[in-house]
């Protein structure tokens, strides 16, 4: 991470930025294990000794590709409900998003799993934080339905992050597969959850009916 943070740290001309937006575009759209510096570097007009005095080697390359791919998906999902006051719509819109975002970076996400060492310490910390960051992210959302009294009060946090966390991976597969209707049958899924967690146990006011 250091030897990453120094590098980036270096006046460049963009220089490194139009390398690293060009080794994003082919892991997107080749595979990130295909990925291949001397034809990047050709695309970007750049010999190689530049591409070398910025990232010093392919592995740490890919390093901050990977790192910007799950810093951009983060950010993604904060940005599309930031301007949302209402906390119970601003996580139905949460979980409509991540799982429109797993479907749409499906391949991508597949890519740099065949494409990296997992056991390699770095990848391991940067799943460690992306995962703490989704944990808090919809704790955060949960906890500003709860005092809203959008919920019962007879359902614990941990219920309640349990159930709705895990409807994104139940129907993130469905939109996955783009089965006919997947987005429209998984709203419809995503309200009758919230209906039954919401509207038929909490009434008006989050008075318990």
């Amino acid at each position: 991470m250091r030897i990453i943070m120094a590098i980036m740290s270096r006046p460049s001309k963009n220089i490194d930025n139009k390398l690293l937006g060009l080794g994003k575009k082919w892991m997107e759209t080749r595979g990130l294990s295909s990925l291949n510096v001397r034809s990047i570097c050709k695309s970007a007009n750049v010999n190689l000794g530049m591409f070398v005095y910025y990232f010093k080697s392919k592995k740490n390359f890919l390093r901050i590709i990977v790192k910007n791919f799950f810093d951009d998906i983060e950010k993604e999902w904060v940005d599309l409900v930031v301007d949302i006051s209402d906390p119970l719509e601003k996580l139905k819109k949460a979980i409509l998003q991540q799982c429109n975002c797993i479907k749409r970076k499906r391949k991508t996400i597949e890519s740099i799993f065949k494409g990296i060492n997992i056991t390699d310490d770095f990848y391991r910390k940067i799943f460690h934080q992306f995962q703490e960051k989704h944990y808090k992210f919809y704790s955060h959302l949960i906890e500003a339905c709860i005092e809203k009294n959008c919920f019962s009060k007879e359902i614990e946090k941990a219920e309640l992050f349990a159930i709705i966390v895990g409807s994104v991976s139940l129907y993130a597969k469905t939109m996955i597969l783009e089965k006919p209707k997947a987005r429209e049958n998984y709203e419809i899924r995503l309200n009758k959850l919230f209906d039954v967690i919401v509207g038929k146990i909490v009434g008006k006011g989050g008075e318990q009916e």
